[in-house]
C-alpha cells in the first residue's frame, strides 16, 4: 500500500472510528461497558503505520519517529493493562503498573517532539518568542490551579499516589509548550503545514483527554466514557502526521520549492490574540475568587484591557506591513527567477547553433582559445573537420527541409560517437568539427572511423547518398608553441585530401 493510499485509509478510519463511537454513546449502546477496549483497538492502528512511516524516513531523520514508534507502544500497553485490571479486578489505584507506561510514553514522546523539531530546522528553540512563553506561562497557571492544586490538597492520598498524580499535568503543561512551539515559531511553507497542524492536534487531544480525565476524577463529574473516543484517536493521528511527513521528505529529496504561505491573515490574528485570552483567563478567575469589583480594581483592568488592545493593532498593523513586504519580495524573486532563465537562454542561443544544437563556431573559437596548455609540458589535442558529401545535391534532390533532417540527424551521430571530454560543433553550412582533448593519431583516426561507419550503418542517410569526408590532425605542444591556427590548418588540408581521393573517407596530417 503506497504512502497515499496508507493516509486515506488512516483519515477514514479515524473519523469513522470517532463518529461510530460517540454514535454508540448517544445511543446508549450495552457495548460501551467496553468501551476501553474499542480505545485500545483504535490505539492499535497507529504502530504498524509509525513502523511504516520509521522504514520510509532516511537513516539521518528516522530517529524522532522511531521514538514516537516508542512511544505509541507505551501508550498502547498502558490502556491494555487498564482494560485488563479494569475488567477482572477494577480500575487500577494511582500508583499502578499503568502509570508506568503512561508517564514513560509521556517523557519518550516530548523527547521525541524536542529531537523532531531541532532535525526539521524549522523552529529556534534557543530564541523562542515571548508570545510562546506568555501563552505557556498562561496555560500553565491554568493547569495548575484547576489540577495540580486540588490535587496536592487532596488529603485522602498517600506522598506517591500525589507524585503520581502530579506527572500527569506536568507532563501536559510540556506538551502545551511544545504545541506553542509549533503554533508561533514555526517556518511556515505550505510543505510543512499539514504535518505541523496534525502533530499540534495530536498535543491538543493528549491535552483535552488528559486534563478531563483529571478533572473528572478530581471533582467526580462522571464524563469518563465520553473520553474513550479521544483517547483511540491521539496515536492514529500522530501516525497520520508521519504519513505527511514521509511525503515531505520525498518532496525534499527531489528539492522541490518551499512555497511560502502569504495569505494568512486569520492566523495571525488567533496567534496576537491566544496570550491575551489565556492572560485574561487567569486575571478573571482571580477578579472573581477576590470579588475585586470595586470602582479602583475596575478602572484598573480597563486600562489594562486598552493596553492590551492598543499592543494588538500595533501588532496587526506590523503583520499587515510585513505581509505586504513578502509578498513584494516574492513578486520580486520571481521577476529574478525569470530573468535568470531569459539570460541562461540568451547564453545558450548565443553558444548553440539553433538546427543541429552542437555549440556554433563562435563559441568553438572560445573553446580552442581555452584548450591551450596551462603549463610548460606539451599536451595533446586532435581534431576532426567533417564535411557531408555533396550536400548541395541533397538539397537539390529532396528539398532544404530534408536536408536540414540530414544535418540534424549527423550531427546526433557525431554526438553519439564522440567521448564525453570530446566537444563538437558546427563550423560552418555542412561542416561540423570535433575537438579531441588528449587525442593521439590512433585515438583521432579511432574516433574519425567509427563515426564514419556510424553514419555508412544509417539506412536514412544512406539511403539518400549521403557521406562523409573527414580531415584529422594532433599535436603534442607546450603553452609556447600553441597556436590553433596551425592545427586547424593541417585538418583543413587532411580534409580537402579526403576529398580529393574519392571522399566518404578520412585523412590524417600532422602539423607541419
Amino acid at each position: 500500500m503506497t504512502t497515499t493510499r496508507l493516509k486515506k485509509f488512516l483519515i477514514w478510519a479515524c473519523v469513522l472510528y470517532v463518529a461510530g463511537f460517540y454514535g454508540l454513546i448517544l445511543l446508549n449502546h450495552p457495548i460501551l461497558k467496553y468501551s476501553d477496549i474499542i480505545s485500545v483497538c483504535g490505539t492499535s492502528i497507529s504502530i504498524p503505520v509509525l513502523a511504516y512511516v520509521v522504514s520510509r524516513h532516511k537513516p539521518e531523520t528516522r530517529l524522532p519517529w522511531i521514538l514516537f514508534l516508542l512511544m505509541s507502544a507505551l501508550f498502547f500497553i498502558g490502556d491494555a493493562l487498564w482494560a485488563y485490571f479494569a475488567h477482572t479486578t477494577g480500575d487500577p489505584d494511582t500508583p499502578s503498573v499503568c502509570d508506568i507506561f503512561y508517564i514513560s510514553n509521556t517523557v519518550v514522546g516530548i523527547g521525541a517532539f524536542i529531537v523532531y523539531l531541532l532535525q526539521s530546522k524549522k523552529v529556534n528553540l534557543v530564541g523562542l518568542s515571548f508570545d510562546v512563553f506568555l501563552s505557556a506561562f498562561a496555560s500553565a497557571g491554568i493547569i495548575f490551579i484547576a489540577v495540580v492544586l486540588p490535587i496536592i490538597h487532596e488529603t485522602n492520598e498517600s506522598m506517591i499516589s500525589v507524585l503520581v498524580q502530579i506527572c500527569y499535568p506536568i507532563g501536559d503543561i510540556l506538551l502545551l509548550v511544545i504545541f506553542f512551539i509549533l503554533f508561533f515559531n514555526t517556518t511556515h511553507l505550505a510543505r510543512y503545514r499539514k504535518v505541523y497542524s496534525l502533530l499540534g492536534l495530536h498535543c491538543l487531544i493528549s491535552l483535552l483527554a488528559d486534563q478531563v480525565s483529571l478533572i473528572n476524577d478530581i471533582y467526580e463529574l462522571d464524563v469518563g466514557v465520553y473520553l474513550d473516543p479521544l483517547w483511540g484517536t491521539i496515536m492514529p493521528v500522530l501516525a497520520l502526521a508521519g504519513l505527511y511527513d514521509c511525503e515531505v521528505e520525498a518532496a525534499s529529496a527531489k528539492k522541490e520549492a518551499d512555497p511560502e504561505v502569504l495569505d494568512r491573515s486569520v492566523l495571525e490574528k488567533v496567534r496576537v490574540a491566544l496570550p491575551y485570552v489565556l492572560t485574561f483567563s487567569i486575571l478573571g478567575y482571580v477578579f472573581a475568587q477576590h470579588k475585586m469589583t470595586d470602582l479602583p480594581s475596575l478602572w484598573a483592568i480597563s486600562l489594562f484591557l486598552l493596553l492590551c488592545l492598543r499592543q494588538i493593532v500595533v501588532i496587526m498593523t506590523n503583520e499587515r506591513l510585513l505581509l505586504a513586504i513578502q509578498k513584494k519580495e516574492l513578486a520580486l524573486n520571481q521577476k529574478n527567477q525569470e530573468l535568470e532563465k531569459l539570460n541562461q537562454q540568451v547564453l545558450h542561443d548565443s553558444q548553440v547553433d539553433f538546427l543541429t544544437q552542437l555549440f556554433n563556431r563562435r563559441h568553438i573559437g572560445e573553446i580552442l582559445g581555452q584548450l591551450a596548455p596551462k603549463g610548460e609540458s606539451p599536451e595533446a589535442l586532435g581534431l576532426l573537420l567533417i564535411d557531408v558529401d555533396k550536400f548541395k545535391q541533397v538539397n537539390d534532390t529532396y528539398g532544404h527541409q530534408i536536408g536540414d533532417e540530414v544535418l540534424h540527424q549527423v550531427a546526433d551521430w557525431i554526438r553519439r560517437t564522440i567521448g564525453t571530454t570530446d566537444v563538437a560543433g558546427r563550423y560552418g553550412g555542412d561542416e561540423f568539427i570535433a575537438i579531441l582533448p588528449k587525442a593521439d593519431q590512433a585515438a583521432v583516426a579511432e574516433a574519425a572511423n567509427k563515426l564514419l561507419e556510424a553514419v555508412r550503418g544509417d539506412s536514412d542517410l544512406s539511403n539518400r547518398n549521403v557521406t562523409l569526408s573527414i580531415g584529422g590532425s594532433s599535436w603534442k605542444v607546450n603553452r609556447a608553441d600553441y597556436h590553433i591556427e596551425k592545427l586547424l590548418k593541417a585538418a583543413d588540408d587532411a580534409l580537402y585530401d579526403a576529398k580529393e581521393g574519392g571522399r566518404n573517407q578520412m585523412q590524417y596530417k600532422a602539423v607541419a
